[in-house]
């Protein structure tokens, strides 16, 4: 969960969407599997990745991300 200024949810994802894709085929790709902004959450995306490293390099200079104040809670996820 990364904090975003409230109502640029949407955006944020498309705009992570674009980086995933001009990474993708560079040296070091962003290693995430999803980025959601779900309909009733206002202030806050998530990040889905195996390892918090790799939250923080994919948000790494999105502007709409506050990372001076961002707050990343992991969840833990088993099947």
């Amino acid at each position: 969960m990364v904090k975003c200024r409230i109502g640029e949810e949407k955006a944020t994802v498309m705009h992570m969407m674009r980086k995933y894709i001009a990474y993708q085929y560079s040296n070091e790709p962003l290693q995430i599997k999803s980025v959601i902004a779900p309909e009733g959450v206002k202030g806050y995306i998530y990040v889905e990745a195996f390892k918090q490293p790799h939250v923080k390099q994919a948000i790494l200079n999105v502007s709409n991300l506050r990372m001076g104040q961002w707050t990343q809670q992991v969840q833990l996820i088993f099947s």
